[in-house]
């Protein structure tokens, strides 16, 4: 399962998700967080597809746009045939003019807001972020550049956030995903977010941290977006832990399945390194404890 959730705005569409893939058939025990996938791709610099399901069947219809056309008509015919008796389902946004899908079991219905996969996890969604602990534990996010409809980003954000944190949740998880439309293109921006006497966001199934805070229990974690506009790919970078996890596509165009780990490097050095494996240079977005 998974979460995926999308809302048309006034000015653009904000399509966000997690990374977690996990089958039925797994067993609860704990996954590598880099056996997941980046659940949201960009067929056409203003078509953004998110999936849920089967992830080879997902792509399978990805090859399907790629070979054909990204028109309209194209991509939501190819997702109609592709839900049709599989199980799989699909949020498709156009960025211009904005239009938003839902594709499930061989029909597409116009939503201006939408959700595919978990049920639990969106109710979760739903009820918003509960109020802290008592333990004085907060914590600072920055989305950027040139965000529009900040203050609903930022609060979907934090939604989806606490369902990640929800460690009754096992079917949504690990890293997540924002996309954004942006001036008829849709783009992945950077995330950085400050956690304060706090311990790791960054669960595995069972609840347990997959990182720890550092010893003055304050820890920073960064998405860094590609420069190469219109490439759906992220880097997940904890600077004081000096680990980064970076996926991107084995398949252009397809979903980021890919997935490599970085150890021991941060800022240009880790984006140097970053490109000198995988051919892919990332934007470095940095924010600092003072």
């Amino acid at each position: 399962m998974t979460l995926v959730v999308a809302k048309v705005t006034p000015h653009q569409i904000v399509m966000l998700a997690d990374t977690r893939i996990q089958s039925p058939r797994q067993k609860r025990a704990l996954p590598d967080v880099r056996s997941g996938s980046l659940k949201i791709t960009f067929v056409a610099s203003n078509v953004a597809i998110a999936f849920t399901g089967d992830p080879d069947i997902a792509s399978a219809a990805i090859e399907d746009i790629r070979g054909g056309c990204t028109s309209f008509q194209s991509v939501i015919s190819v997702l109609k045939n592709s839900s049709r008796g599989s199980g799989n389902e699909y949020l498709v946004g156009f960025a211009g003019p904005k239009r938003l899908f839902h594709v499930r079991g061989g029909e597409a219905k116009e939503r201006r807001v939408a959700f595919i996969g978990d049920s639990v996890g969106f109710e979760r969604f739903q009820s918003g972020p509960r109020a802290a602990p008592q333990d004085d534990s907060w914590h600072a996010t920055m989305i950027g550049p040139d965000v529009q409809d900040q203050t609903l980003v930022h609060d979907q954000l934090a939604r989806l956030q606490s369902v990640l944190e929800d460690r009754s949740i096992l079917s949504v998880g690990d890293f997540f995903t924002v996309a954004l439309s942006d001036g008829g293109t849709f783009r992945f921006p950077s995330v950085a977010t400050m956690f304060f006497d706090a311990e790791s966001r960054l669960l595995a199934p069972d609840g347990s941290a997959l990182l720890t805070s550092t010893d003055e229990r304050r820890h920073r974690f960064t998405t860094w977006y590609p420069r190469q506009r219109g490439l759906a790919s992220s880097a997940f970078v904890f600077p004081d832990a000096q680990r980064a996890f970076v996926f991107y596509q084995g398949t252009p165009f397809n979903f980021a399945n890919q997935c490599e780990m970085f150890d021991g490097l941060v800022g240009d050095q880790l984006a140097d390194e970053i490109e000198r494996r995988i051919g892919i240079r990332f934007e470095v977005f940095e924010i600092r404890h003072v």
